[in-house]
């Protein structure tokens, strides 16, 4: 490999001369203040690996590498490129690494890439861009490796990638992406970084790579997750959910998950989350579970730890409130506090205490106040039957006076009722 430093009268426009290139295949100008780039090689296809970081080159024009046809490398990170135009990189039919990364480029012409035919990977992280156009990197057909993380980029076309793209790595991390429909052309990938951005939705059937190993969707503002959301994913082991506003997951959403060992649900508002009989039990690994920070009610917390194949995992324990083995929890009606010995212990606290002494005498009074209104009631209607059999004629028939037998007749023995009225019964006194 040549150094530029090797070179004693270095020229600061161009690092690249007829001397450098004749029979070296690596060429190292790093660091050597280089603002114009001009390819001075009487040979230069036999270049295969070229370094240009940490110079101060603003400008590619697309003839540079024009005749540097077995350039396999090239380097261009920490400089302070604004543009990528179009057909820049012609003439690079078989290079596999790009690193564009720390510079200041704000737009890709759609042709920037379009005869790159054998890319693998591109880092363009660190850098300006809002806009991942049509058709950016749809001729590069073996690319499996982007880098796009720390840019300003808010809209990736569905056609920036070629359908059924071989891409197996994506980083899109720290970003102001809301949409992620341009997904669905990634059918291989392995690795998804899409946390720090502004995603609130995960669209139904987009997240169907059967071959996702690491998903990371972290620091979003993710409030729900829909049934089926994640549940196709049957090699997932890292899923990182932390640092969102969800308060629902869905039915059952890591049920088939068989995969995972890592779960991320730290710093959201959870208060549970539903898994059927098979959760936890049919994968021959134990998964950790990340829960700090949420709402979690105690009985869910009490349940969900007694499976196996689970174990919960958490930093700020607290034994001073209601909590299950040290986590924060909280119930409507419960308060369940572990001992030292490690048991479940069920406490009723003062405010609970004294809203079931309100509700008991509550209950008592309404008592009450029934059953006086039934006895008034009977009275009432006793009342009023007896008015009805004074009025009836076959009892005006009778005589006016009760009879009271005396040597073997009848005495009038007169009876009233409660308003001094008379009332005239038949009765029969034995003396």
């Amino acid at each position: 490999m040549f150094n530029c430093q090797q070179q004693q009268n270095f020229n600061k426009v161009a690092c690249l001369d007829k001397s450098m290139c004749v029979f070296e295949a690596t060429l190292n100008c790093s660091h050597r203040n280089i603002m114009f780039l001009h390819l001075h090689c009487e040979n230069p296809r036999v270049l295969q690996v070229l370094y240009l970081n940490n110079n101060n080159i603003s400008y590619i024009h697309k003839t540079t590498f024009k005749n540097t046809t077995n350039l396999r490398r090239l380097d261009l990170n920490d400089n302070n490129i604004s543009k990528i135009e179009e057909h820049t990189f012609s003439g690079l039919e078989k290079l596999e690494y790009l690193h564009l990364s720390k510079n200041k480029i704000r737009e890709i012409h759609k042709d920037s890439f379009i005869n790159l035919q054998n890319l693998l990977f591109i880092d363009l992280e660190d850098n300006l861009l809002t806009v991942i156009n049509d058709g950016t990197f749809i001729r590069s057909k073996a690319l499996w490796q982007v880098h796009l993380a720390r840019n300003k980029i808010n809209q990736v076309h569905e056609n920036s990638f070629k359908e059924k793209s071989s891409l197996k790595h994506l980083y899109c991390s720290n970003n102001e992406i809301s949409d992620i429909t341009f997904l669905k052309k990634f059918p291989q990938l392995t690795f998804l970084d899409l946390s720090l951005n502004r995603i609130q939705i995960i669209p139904h059937m987009i997240l169907m790579q059967t071959n996702l190993r690491k998903l990371n969707l972290s620091y979003n503002n993710l409030e729900t997750l829909s049934s089926g959301t994640i549940c196709d994913l049957p090699v997932l082991t890292d899923l990182d959910l932390s640092h969102n506003k969800l308060k629902d997951l869905g039915e059952g959403p890591f049920d088939h998950l068989y995969g995972l060992n890592t779960l991320d649900l730290r710093n959201n508002y959870l208060t549970s989350f539903s898994y059927g009989v098979d959760f936890g039990r049919v994968r021959g690994n134990v998964m950790d579970i990340y829960i700090d920070n949420n709402n979690w009610h105690c009985h869910y917390l009490h349940q969900i730890r007694q499976l196996s194949g689970i174990r919960l995992k958490y930093q700020n324990i607290n034994r001073n409130i209601s909590n299950i083995d040290g986590i924060p929890c909280s119930d409507v009606d419960k308060e369940f506090i572990t001992t030292k010995d490690g048991m479940i212990k069920l406490e009723i606290r003062n405010d609970q205490l004294v809203l079931f002494i309100i509700i008991g005498v509550g209950i008592m009074i309404i008592s009450t106040i029934l059953i006086l209104t039934v006895v008034l009631l009977i009275r009432r209607m006793h009342r009023s039957n007896t008015y009805h059999l004074r009025d009836d004629p076959m009892m005006k028939s009778l005589p006016p006076t009760n009879q009271k037998k005396t040597n073997n007749k009848y005495a009038i023995a007169p009876i009233r009722d409660i308003e001094d009225e008379p009332v005239y019964e038949e009765i029969y006194i034995k003396l």
